[in-house]
């Protein structure tokens, strides 16, 4: 983040689902996937919940988002591009101008008709030096290592932040964050997280082990507070096998068995 004490509704967009079935990179379908996910970043802002009041006072004044991307080092390898390369950093450079660029219009577009965030007169022409800067940026990246849609839609973006934004400014003042994704990118099914290369060809994941079935089924029962297949409730049953218990010990409290019967 840019500023202490703030916090961003973090979200993260498969790249390899952009991927189309002739090998070239889905630029509309990624734009669109960025605007819709700006927007509802942007409406979880006044929806989430904050640690501490002055992170909520500042996440509230200047708004931040953490749109990022995943899954970047199986999108190379399925372009045949090498991570360690000038072509692979010029794709990836070229992916995220389009994704920044195009979050920053998406924000401008929705302070248009909702106001700018409360932080943004007195940053006014701070901010917009800041969007010169990342358009001139482009510069840096080779259009002949680029998809040629890419390249173009990506300097086109940055064009209408800063045109659209001159006008009337931003709804939040930052709105990507490439976060490492290594819990999402897991859910995902993406083969490598964030910008990170391939941890390895083959992986397995493994699911956390419980601590047995039969605590998991008790688990559940008492968690539902409804009978099972028989009609009895959970307490119905471990009155019942306490006093068979009884019965088989003459009436005795089965010691050992009583206190295994208590950790159900």
């Amino acid at each position: 983040m840019f500023l202490d004490d703030t916090a961003c509704n973090l979200a993260s967009l498969n790249l390899m689902k952009y991927r189309a079935p002739n090998g070239q990179f889905d630029v509309e379908a990624f734009k669109h996937a960025v605007d819709i996910t700006i927007t509802a970043q942007e409406i979880l802002i006044d929806n989430a919940s904050y640690p501490t009041p002055k992170i909520a006072d500042n996440s509230h004044a200047f708004r931040p988002l953490g749109l990022g991307y995943a899954n970047l080092g199986a999108l190379l390898m399925s372009m045949a591009l090498p991570y360690d390369s000038d072509e692979g950093r010029d794709v990836a450079g070229a992916i995220t101008a389009l994704m920044c660029g195009e979050a920053y219009a998406q924000s401008s577009r929705i302070a248009e008709r909702m106001g700018t965030f409360p932080g943004y007169e007195v940053n006014r022409e701070p901010m917009l030096d800041v969007i010169r800067m990342h358009r001139d940026a482009m510069r840096g990246i080779q259009p002949d290592h680029v998809q040629p849609g890419l390249y173009l839609a990506a300097q086109e973006s940055w064009d209408t932040a800063l045109r659209h934004g001159e006008k009337f400014g931003y709804k939040n003042s930052q709105v990507t964050v490439l976060a490492p994704t290594g819990t999402i990118g897991f859910m995902m099914d993406c083969d490598t997280t964030g910008i990170e290369p391939d941890l390895a060809l083959v992986k397995h994941k493994k699911p956390q082990k419980t601590r047995g079935r039969r605590a998991d089924q008790n688990r559940e029962q008492h968690r539902a507070g409804s009978p099972d297949e028989a009609g009895l409730h959970p307490g119905t049953k471990q009155r019942n096998r306490f006093a068979h218990r009884q019965a088989r010990h003459g009436g005795r409290r089965p010691q050992l068995e009583t206190r295994a019967s208590s950790r159900v």
